[in-house]
């Protein structure tokens, strides 16, 4: 875990966002099948349609369980796969971003729950819950519940004081989340 980034960014090094809390040992089929009985769904694409779906949703005050994510990187790199939890509005959601680790086969993760929009550098924009912590619980439980995990743990990162607070956006116990996944053929 020493060598592996903490945070991601959406552009560049000084303009820190979600804080990598989650590290899945699996293959990228284990992860999807995980997801999946766990009830989570992959974003739509960015364009037209999913403008209008997100405005029918609000509209009707319903959820968009494929509601689409911005793009952030980790290290330069965009995300190699995504899911999402609806609420019962589009204000509201939990998700994950993951990306596949080069070296080690691994999936890094940044969770958080978007809480409601705010207006940020003049876009509407989600919110999301401080306590990034409750993100990555929800996460475990629900990929438990599936029985897809074989073991997990949480890890204290070293280079993270405990209840580190990230400015005004994030505040963390400081520790990763280490899940092995198995097959997920029987959830």
């Amino acid at each position: 875990l020493d060598g592996l980034p903490e945070q991601q960014t959406n552009r560049g090094p000084n303009h820190p966002s979600d804080l990598v809390n989650i590290l899945l040992i699996a293959s990228r089929d284990e992860v999807m099948r995980a997801f999946q009985a766990a009830g989570w769904s992959a974003p739509e694409s960015h364009g037209i349609l999913a403008f209008y779906h997100m405005f029918h949703c609000t509209v009707e005050r319903k959820s968009y369980n494929q509601l689409p994510m911005s793009n952030l990187k980790l290290n330069g790199s965009a995300p190699n796969a995504a899911f999402e939890k609806g609420l019962n509005t589009c204000a509201k959601r939990h998700h994950i971003r993951l990306w596949q680790d080069a070296q080690s086969g691994a999936w890094l993760g940044a969770a958080t729950e978007d809480v409601s929009y705010r207006v940020y550098r003049a876009h509407l924009t989600h919110a999301t819950d401080r306590s990034i912590d409750n993100e990555r619980a929800k996460i475990i439980n629900d990929l438990a519940f599936t029985g897809c995990i074989d073991k997990g743990a949480l890890i204290p990162r070293a280079s993270l004081k405990p209840a580190r607070d990230f400015g005004s956006s994030i505040l963390t116990d400081g520790d990763i989340a280490v899940l092995q996944l198995n097959g997920c053929t029987a959830p």
